[in-house]
């Protein structure tokens, strides 16, 4: 399990270090550096992944970040002339050195400062991902999902054909259900009943997802249903994936986009659930209901000290992380000004007229 990741140079920090538990949310206002981590700690998975010495920087988990240059921070610690990223893993701890080319402006050169761990078996989800259509394309391997989940529906069939089991504490004891069942069983549980048939041409390469839920007789196209269920089905498919698979990582941007606070607290159970399954969960959120949600789960799981939330701010020029843990009670132990308080400030002046 990664505990920290050291970044200098990099983005909007000179330096940091970001403190990870088995179940890691990075909270905090917008440009804050949240998903500069996401960003540092895949350069780091995809380095290590590669024997070449140089990157293109475009080809990083489908990132977009513009030149090599755009990522070097514009109040550099030492000489400025290259980024370094370390990753610890318990006693462990390896750096990468990253430098701009002169071969493209989209490639950097690579030096390790110290030597590698083992490659990072990551899941990556996006925070824009695929809003529904009436068919998805066939997936090119059979559990990618696509970053922004767009062949979801495909590796939920490649998994039942697979045979995949998830992890015991995912299965509720009924680990001899198919794939399908479970994704159907945890949909449910996050945003109400649920059926899921999906059906592929294999000639055409698509696959046609119809959707049920108590309220309608026959299943439905996901155009037909708005945006959540098509937005969180792929957290919930690669979550699954993921228990199948010790010591994966699941690393995932806004996994309560577009539900109710009802699901968003409900998917942050489910996370807080499989961060107990040997997979590493890394999120960022804007969501008091997704982090009310966990806290929840853990509490009544007395895994307590499983969470750290990392709180990023601007303070004095500088972006400043914050990390929180929690009581045994479920509690925070330090709960900083701008944490998820927008509530109590609005409620305050509306009571105060």
């Amino acid at each position: 399990m990664l505990t920290s990741l050291k970044l200098r140079n990099f983005k909007c920090f000179d330096e940091a270090k970001i403190d990870f538990s088995n179940l890691t949310i990075l909270a905090g206002g917008n440009a804050a550096g949240k998903s500069s981590v996401i960003q540092a700690l895949l350069f780091y998975a995809y380095a290590i992944a590669q024997s070449e010495k140089s990157v293109d920087i475009r080809k990083i988990f489908e990132l977009d970040l513009g030149v090599a240059r755009s990522l070097f921070s514009q109040n550099p610690t030492g000489t400025g002339n290259s980024i370094e990223i370390e990753a610890v893993k318990g006693d462990s701890s390896a750096g990468i050195l990253f430098s701009a080319s002169d071969k493209s402006p989209y490639a950097m050169e690579l030096s390790s400062s110290t030597p590698s761990l083992s490659e990072l078996n990551i899941k990556y989800l996006k925070a824009e991902r695929m809003g529904p259509r009436t068919t998805t394309q066939i997936s090119g391997s059979p559990e990618d999902l696509g970053y922004s989940g767009e062949y979801t529906p495909s590796v939920i069939e490649n998994a039942d054909n697979k045979g995949i089991k998830i992890h015991e504490k995912l299965s509720g004891g009924k680990n001899k259900d198919k794939f399908s069942v479970q994704v159907e069983r945890w949909m449910s549980a996050i945003l109400g009943n649920m059926e899921i048939d999906i059906t592929t041409d294999n000639t055409k390469g698509f696959t046609d997802t119809k959707i049920k839920n108590a309220a309608t007789d026959f299943g439905v196209i996901p155009t037909l249903t708005g945006f959540g269920i098509t937005y969180a089905m792929p957290i919930v498919v690669a979550s699954l994936l993921c228990s199948a698979y010790p010591e994966s990582i699941l690393v995932a941007e806004n996994p309560e986009a577009h539900l109710h606070p009802m699901a968003q607290s409900n998917i942050g159970k489910f996370l807080a659930i499989l961060s107990q399954c040997g997979v590493q969960v890394i999120i960022e959120t804007h969501s008091e209901h997704v982090v009310d949600g966990a806290r929840l789960q853990l509490r009544n799981d007395m895994q307590t000290d499983k969470m750290i939330i990392n709180f990023f701010e601007l303070q004095k020029l500088k972006i400043a992380v914050t990390p929180i843990t929690l009581k045994s009670n479920g509690e925070l132990a330090y709960w900083p000004k701008g944490f998820f308080d927008q509530k109590q400030t609005d409620l305050r002046e509306l009571l105060s007229r």
